[in-house]
């Protein structure tokens, strides 16, 4: 069977260094897929401008598959097959196909240099539509390269430049993403099972879930006035300026802690300059999003969380009380490093068992202040 492979994608960052591949990035690839015959389509006709549509058999004639999944991260190879008998061995259509894959590439490549008027030359503007579901499932540590086989640099294709590419294509294109919603239910209709539920940090959105969610909706919902909150996973669907205008579909649901870290931050993105009396800095948001991933990857989930405070200085301050330990961590989000103390308070105030500056962005640094802590556990009274 005739083949050709056309693109191979590394993935990089997150949960695709220890070369596999997420089953729901599996999404992602068949959006790829998608993409890749649509544009294909749209070279022939540009080829054949007489023509209103493609042969009928272009579709059929060719098989986009997952073909391999070479190592060195993860790299999903994108083949096209001949799947008609009738071609004796040749690939149909090869070339329109080749200059897909191609076009995809080029076309990132102009949206990480920023467009110019020629961009959309590569791929037809209604096409890019396709970008509202691939890529949606990268995290914000993980990124795709690709390489065309003119052997140009790499091109790095991450959310930032996905949302680029969504906003260059039409100012006002609603677009998908996976989200994490933290907050109160404030409403829930256990017939129709939809639920209106107030986030931290943003306005009231709405959503509908399965039946086996029914009993921890009804938790958070009855524990609304106490200020319960929950964590809603799932897909979201953003406005041209990233807000949340509705979750389309939910993956998991589950109450949170009264420590949860990440709604914790969330808490501080509703902040302003001079919170503290008229004065104090509000943390920057771009800050807390570091944070919160860097958090994310690095804590474990058998030790205690917190108690997180914003400071005076625009940071964000730890506390953990364990038995006679006192131990505190005041954090630089410009910084990224965090000041480390620990003492017992049995003993002198004015001396640290530990004072350490750590580089929050190293992952040595939150083994190290994980050790701490549950070295802390075993000694304390």
């Amino acid at each position: 069977m005739a083949k050709k492979d056309i693109l191979r994608p590394r993935l990089r960052g997150g949960r695709f260094e220890n070369g596999a591949i997420p089953l729901e990035f599996l999404g992602d690839l068949a959006q790829l897929h998608k993409m890749v015959m649509d544009v294909a389509k749209w070279h022939y006709l540009q080829d054949h401008p007489t023509r209103q549509r493609v042969p009928s058999g272009f579709a059929s004639a060719v098989e986009i598959q997952l073909s391999s999944l070479e190592r060195g991260s993860a790299i999903p190879v994108i083949s096209i097959f001949a799947i008609q008998e009738t071609w004796r061995g040749e690939l149909p259509y090869e070339r329109y196909f080749s200059d897909a894959a191609e076009s995809i590439i080029e076309y990132i490549r102009s949206a990480v240099q920023g467009f110019s008027e020629s961009s959309n030359g590569h791929i037809r503007p209604k096409l890019l539509k396709h970008f509202i579901n691939f890529g949606r499932n990268l995290r914000s540590d993980e990124f795709i390269e690709f390489q065309s086989t003119s052997g140009r640099t790499l091109v790095r294709f991450d959310q930032r430049i996905r949302m680029r590419i969504l906003e260059f294509s039409d100012s006002r294109v609603a677009y998908t993403k996976k989200s994490a919603i933290r907050g109160a239910v404030s409403e829930y209709d256990q017939d129709k099972m939809s639920f209106e539920m107030q986030p931290i940090y943003g306005q009231k959105v709405s959503g509908r879930v399965h039946q086996q969610y029914h009993d921890i909706l009804m938790d958070a919902f009855n524990g609304y006035q106490g200020d319960a909150r929950a964590l809603v996973e799932g897909v979201g669907k953003y406005d041209h300026q990233d807000r949340l205008l509705a979750l389309e579909s939910v993956e998991r649901v589950t109450v949170l802690h009264p420590l949860d870290f990440h709604a914790c931050l969330d808490e501080f993105r509703n902040m302003r300059d001079g919170w503290l009396e008229g004065d104090g800095k509000a943390p920057p948001h771009s800050g807390l999003d570091w944070l919160s991933e860097a958090f994310r990857r690095g804590y474990p989930d058998d030790i205690p969380l917190p108690y997180t405070y914003p400071t005076y200085e625009g940071g964000v301050q730890c506390e953990w009380t364990i038995g006679q330990f006192y131990i505190e961590i005041k954090i630089d989000l410009d910084a990224r490093k965090g000041n480390w103390v620990r003492f017992n308070e049995n003993s002198d105030f004015s001396v640290f068992e530990d004072e350490e500056i750590l580089n929050l962005d190293d992952p040595s640094a939150w083994a190290w202040m994980a050790a701490k802590i549950r070295d802390t556990l075993e000694r304390a009274e």
